[in-house]
């Protein structure tokens, strides 16, 4: 059973995450982390991270920044979530992911990969701690 938190399933989290940065909404993507939270990004083929980020702020500054220094428009699409288990308080969600780019009125695919999830129930909503984005 997946579990549910002032009515928000633990794969909302991820998908709200990907609408916030696409839209820049800073206070919204602050909202989807924990204050400790951890963004690790691996290139494909790689056990080494090329991108490490702690802290909330350090997260968020980093996909902001990045949704801010586009000149085309992004867009995140997320599919396949997989729910890995949990407890009261902890829970495990995979995704795959797309990152499409709209450009001179044509629309590429420039980025994929899976999302690794762990999330943490504070106050009663789901918030990542830790993030790995493997990059395909």
């Amino acid at each position: 059973m997946v579990q549910q938190a002032a009515g928000l399933t633990v794969f909302q989290t991820p998908l709200r995450l990907a609408h916030a940065c696409d839209a820049g909404d800073e206070n919204s993507v602050k909202n989807c982390f924990t204050a400790d939270a951890k963004l690790f990004v691996f290139r494909p083929g790689t056990n080494v991270a090329h991108v490490c980020k702690e802290g909330r702020s350090e997260v968020v500054q980093l996909l902001i920044g990045h949704q801010q220094s586009q000149d085309a428009s992004r867009k995140h699409f997320i599919a396949d979530q997989i729910f890995e288990g949990q407890n009261t308080r902890k829970a495990h969600v995979k995704s795959k992911f797309l990152v499409t780019e709209c450009a001179d009125s044509r629309v590429s695919i420039v980025a994929g990969g899976t999302y690794e999830d762990q999330l943490e129930k504070e106050d009663g909503r789901w918030l990542i701690s830790l993030r790995r984005v493997i990059l395909n």
